[in-house]
């Protein structure tokens, strides 16, 4: 086809002068009005849109041809069985290798972000948009408006939430009495934004548990003391016992290894006795006055097999007066001085 070059319009559209004859059209051309009209018309420039049958057109055999006086809009060389005034047609312009602007286009709101918080108080909400329906090619605008949003919110209060209780933890003893726990975890904290434990009490629990008695082994206690010998004297027979009493064996323990009564063989206790006291000795000086003393011995009869020892003091001592001491002998300091201060 030839056609009379025109101004273009927006997308792929140009302005001529005249009218258009298009000949050798063996099917009818319908126009905006939906009449048929003949092989030869004129298409004027307010027609938005307009349809050809084209399945019997031979459009080598169109003769365009110019008339002056009209003024339309046409496609330039559209072969398409549809034709859109001001449109681009399969995203290119008609008759043109150049791409079609598409400027951008926000999408919906997203909903909005759940709050920061996770229990009551004032939180903070977002959303977002993208500039995606349709996103900016081949030079179009971008999107204008904001991409993302945020508003403070009254996070709603929520109740203090725990899981299930744990299975109880092993024993702390293996016997007797012990204790043992179990735990749980809060899924979240209470309403005002205390932890759950200040709430309901906690995430651990405690109880008492005794397996099974603990086995006490027995033990002795002291040996008593000897009993008194059978015999006065000589050889004899003397015994002393204990107990498996500290602690007694319970519970299964072992019970006490060993004697339970000692015998001994001992001869009859002997306590010492003092010998009669001796005579006194001299005084201990010639003239004067001095001292003396006398003994005894703790051995009538001396103390045999634990037999006590004697009671009171093996010496004793007593003053002693001899004649006065005469001339440079005396021992009298005072008399020496008296027969000196008469010489």
């Amino acid at each position: 086809m030839v056609w009379i070059p025109g101004t273009r319009h927006g997308c792929g559209l140009v302005d001529m002068t005249g009218s258009l004859q298009i000949q050798g059209i063996s099917s009818s051309v319908t126009a905006k009005t939906g009449k048929a009209v003949s092989s030869m018309m004129t298409i004027h420039s307010d027609f938005e849109k307009f349809s050809i049958d084209s399945s019997s057109i031979n459009y080598a055999s169109l003769i365009p041809q110019l008339v002056s006086g009209w003024r339309f809009a046409v496609p330039v060389c559209s072969r398409l069985p549809f034709v859109y005034y001001n449109g681009c047609e399969h995203g290119r312009w008609n008759c043109s290798l150049e791409l079609c602007p598409v400027d951008g286009g926000l999408s919906p709101w997203d909903p909005w972000s759940p709050c920061s918080l996770s229990c009551g108080g004032l939180g903070v909400k977002a959303r977002s948009r993208t500039c995606t329906e349709p996103a900016p090619a081949h030079g179009g605008r971008d999107c204008q408006g904001p991409r993302h949003e945020t508003t403070y919110s009254t996070c709603p209060p929520k109740n203090c939430s725990w899981t299930e209780w744990g299975t109880w933890g092993s024993c702390s003893r293996s016997c007797g009495v012990g204790h043992q726990q179990r735990i749980r975890t809060f899924l979240q904290p209470a309403g005002n934004g205390s932890w759950c434990e200040d709430i309901v009490g906690g995430n651990l629990e405690h109880r008492f548990c005794n397996i099974r008695p603990c086995r006490v082994d027995g033990g002795w206690s002291r040996w008593s003391p000897w009993s008194r010998c059978d015999q006065r004297c000589g050889g004899g027979r003397s015994i002393r016992t204990r107990s498996c009493s500290s602690p007694p064996p319970k519970n299964g323990g072992r019970k006490c290894v060993g004697e339970k009564n000692q015998p001994g063989c001992f001869v009859f206790a002997v306590d010492g006795a003092w010998t009669p006291w001796s005579v006194w000795s001299d005084c201990s000086v010639t003239c004067s006055q001095g001292t003396r003393v006398r003994t005894r011995a703790c051995i009538n009869p001396p103390p045999r097999n634990n037999g006590s020892l004697c009671s009171g003091a093996a010496r004793e001592s007593q003053h002693c007066q001899t004649p006065p001491c005469v001339g440079w002998y005396s021992p009298v300091g005072i008399e020496l001085i008296f027969i000196l201060g008469h010489m």
